[in-house]
């Protein structure tokens, strides 16, 4: 897949509009979701930190969040 939508650097979008397709925005939707499940796991002991980090790679590489950089 395409990795060329994916921003490394938000701050070379300042004042630039991003345009996102219905299916890379569902997929940074879910991605934001699968997020804050995790850090609620870590929040409740459930998981450690390395673990919340692993997980949150793994996220990322299944997800392939276009936003997540300017939106962390």
């Amino acid at each position: 897949m395409a990795e060329k939508n994916i921003i490394t650097n938000p701050k070379e979008k300042i004042n630039q509009t991003v345009s996102l397709t219905e299916k890379e925005l569902e997929r940074d939707f879910h991605y934001h979701i699968a997020v804050k499940l995790t850090k609620k796991l870590l929040g409740e002991g459930r998981i450690t930190k390395d673990e919340y980090e692993h997980i949150c790679r793994e996220h990322v590489h299944n997800y392939r969040p276009t936003l997540a950089a300017i939106m962390a």
